[in-house]
């Protein structure tokens, strides 16, 4: 049998320091065809060096050049110029992937309809050691949970190649997270569906973009905000069908910005049904939602 191909698609800023441990762990793939496309987003280290190497070695097929458009903007610029993979992978530059991590991905992916695939995670210290594990959802990745919350994490998605033609009908949309857009319009079109098995050691350092942090109310009001903007995008953006009837309650997000009545309000939240994984964190995204006034 014809192994699968797999793109994998890697950002990278920097990142002397653990890149070269990804890339074996990336060549080390196993029952895939795995080539990498990589966006440079202005590395001054030996970060191009590295790549250039693993260039020669034929695992790295292509190296663009940008300079301080971010990774979000990276990520779908490179998926823009994909629309004819089989499979497409995220990759941060500083992890380390399992061997079977796009092979068990692979397997657990049906094609008739648009798909993401997403894994758990260990997280690893700077010097690779195993310090915790991501938790498993408590509830199945849906449309309802995609409005309001990200639990698809960039470095564990795969997609087909219906979901990367229904994600690139827009290449470069206005939003923060490559990889909460990526839930929210697989999952309000396909299927997104979780490995309960932690396949991506995700390493926490002082460096890397994101980390494990704690979250503030000001921070969580910022979400907030930067779903309701993301919602209404997608609403609003006429290449995808808004006679669908899930996608209408993203309309209603416009409401909750303009509503001052905190009973019509709650009417409101009842109708559009997002759901947090978490009950607390669902009471306060309402709270918040209800007591604070939208500013731009």
């Amino acid at each position: 049998m014809n192994k699968p191909s797999v793109d994998v698609l890697l950002t990278t800023l920097n990142g002397e320091k653990y890149l070269e441990e990804q890339l074996e762990s990336l060549d080390c793939q196993e029952d895939v065809i795995v080539r990498v496309w990589v966006n440079d987003d202005g590395s001054i280290d030996e970060t191009l060096a590295i790549l250039n190497k693993w260039q020669k070695k034929g695992l790295i097929k292509e190296v663009s050049k940008s300079q301080g458009v971010g990774s979000t903007r990276a990520f779908l610029r490179l998926l823009s110029e994909h629309s004819d993979s089989q499979y497409v992978a995220f990759c941060d530059q500083d992890d380390i992937w399992e061997p079977r991590k796009l092979a068990t991905q692979v397997f657990e992916m049906k094609n008739e309809m648009p798909m993401c695939i997403i894994t758990q995670k260990l997280h690893i210290d700077s010097s690779g050691a195993i310090i915790g594990k991501s938790k498993r959802l408590r509830r199945k990745p849906s449309f309802e949970n995609s409005m309001i919350e990200n639990v698809a994490s960039g470095n564990t998605i795969l997609i087909n190649s219906l979901a990367i033609n229904l994600i690139n009908k827009i290449p470069e949309p206005p939003v923060q997270h490559y990889d909460s857009w990526i839930y929210l319009v697989v999952s309000l079109f396909g299927k997104v569906v979780e490995i309960p098995i932690p396949l991506t050691n995700y390493r926490i350092h002082s460096n890397n973009a994101v980390g494990l942090r704690r979250i503030s109310l000001r921070e969580n009001w910022i979400s907030i905000n930067s779903f309701i903007d993301q919602n209404l995008f997608l609403y609003e953006n006429t290449v995808y069908d808004n006679n669908c009837k899930m996608i209408q309650k993203l309309k209603m997000f416009q409401m909750l910005r303009v509503e001052t009545n905190m009973v019509k309000k709650f009417r409101i939240i009842q109708g559009i049904g997002f759901k947090r994984q978490r009950f607390i964190d669902q009471i306060v995204v309402i709270l918040l939602i209800l007591f604070l006034k939208y500013s731009k």
